[in-house]
C-alpha cells in the first residue's frame, strides 16, 4: 500500500513541477534574466501580443548586448536574407537558430525582428550589398538535366547548375552531390558535381515510367565569400525534387 501511495504522490509531483514550469509567464522583469531557449519554449507554450514581443526583444537584445553578446537570431531552415546574415556573421556575430520555419508564430517573428533590429543597431547592417552576383538557395527547376537508357534497368544521367556556376566560378568544382530516390529503395550515391558534370553517373530506373529524384546539393566545402552573400552562417545543404521521365530513354 505504502508503495502504490508512494508512487501516486511521485506521479503528482512530477506533474506539479512540469505544470509550473510550463506556468513560465514572459514579463519585461524575468526576459532579460533568460536564455534565449526558454524564452523560445514559452512562445511555443502560450500566445502573447505583439506589441509585448516586440517589447521584450529589445529588453533581451539591451540585455545581451551588455552582456557583451553578439548575437543574430534566425528561423531554422527559412533564411532568405543571406546577406544579412553573412554581414554579421563577417562582423563576428554568433547565429542562432531560434523558432523552426515549418511553424510560424506571428509573436515569435515579432521578438526575432525587435531582437536583431535593436542587436544590429550600432553596427549598421542590412545595408544593400553593392555586388550584382550574390548566393540565391538553389531551386529545383533550375537544374538542367540530360538522361538516356543504357540498359532495360538502368540509365546514365548528367546534370548542371548553371546559377551556382556563376555565382561561385571555378569554386562550383567544390560542390558536393548526393543522388537518392523518393518512394524507391536505394543506397545513396555520392560524388562531385565536376564528375557529374563532365561524366555523369549511372542510376538505376526501377522499370517506372517516373521518377523522382532526390538530389541533394552540398556546399560546405566551398569557402565563404561575403562579396556574394555566401557564408558558413547559412544553410549548406539543399534537398531538391527532381522529376526524371524514364519514356522514350530507348
Amino acid at each position: 500500500m505504502k508503495s502504490v501511495l508512494h508512487l501516486c504522490l511521485t506521479c503528482f509531483l512530477t506533474v506539479f513541477a512540469i505544470s509550473a514550469m510550463h506556468a513560465q509567464t514572459l514579463s519585461s522583469a524575468k526576459v532579460g534574466k533568460l536564455s534565449l531557449s526558454e524564452i523560445e519554449q514559452e512562445f511555443y507554450l502560450k500566445p502573447y501580443s505583439i506589441d509585448s514581443t516586440k517589447n521584450w526583444g529589445k529588453i533581451k537584445a539591451k540585455a545581451d548586448t551588455k552582456n557583451g553578446k553578439k548575437i543574430q537570431l534566425i528561423h531554422d531552415g527559412i533564411v532568405t536574407d543571406f546577406c544579412g546574415v553573412c554581414q554579421a556573421e563577417q562582423l563576428g556575430f554568433q547565429v542562432i537558430n531560434f523558432g523552426s520555419g515549418d511553424l510560424a508564430i506571428e509573436h515569435l517573428d515579432a521578438f526575432i525582428t525587435s531582437y536583431n533590429e535593436t542587436m544590429q543597431a550600432p553596427f549598421k547592417l542590412n545595408q544593400q550589398t553593392a555586388t550584382t552576383v550574390i548566393f540565391s538557395a538553389p531551386l529545383a527547376e533550375q537544374v538542367i538535366i540530360q538522361s538516356e537508357a543504357t540498359s532495360d534497368s538502368t540509365f546514365h544521367l548528367a546534370l548542371r547548375l548553371p546559377e551556382l556556376e556563376s555565382t561561385f566560378g571555378n569554386f562550383s568544382d567544390f560542390i558536393q552531390l548526393e543522388f537518392n530516390f523518393v518512394d524507391a529503395a536505394f543506397l545513396p550515391l555520392k560524388t562531385t558535381y565536376e564528375t557529374v558534370k563532365m561524366k555523369g553517373v549511372n542510376l538505376p530506373n526501377f522499370k517506372r515510367e517516373t521518377l523522382i529524384l532526390r538530389l541533394t546539393i552540398d556546399l560546405s566545402k566551398i569557402p565563404a565569400d561575403y562579396t556574394k552573400c555566401f557564408c558558413k552562417a547559412i544553410q549548406q545543404r539543399y534537398h531538391l525534387n527532381v522529376p526524371i521521365s524514364t519514356i522514350g530513354m530507348d
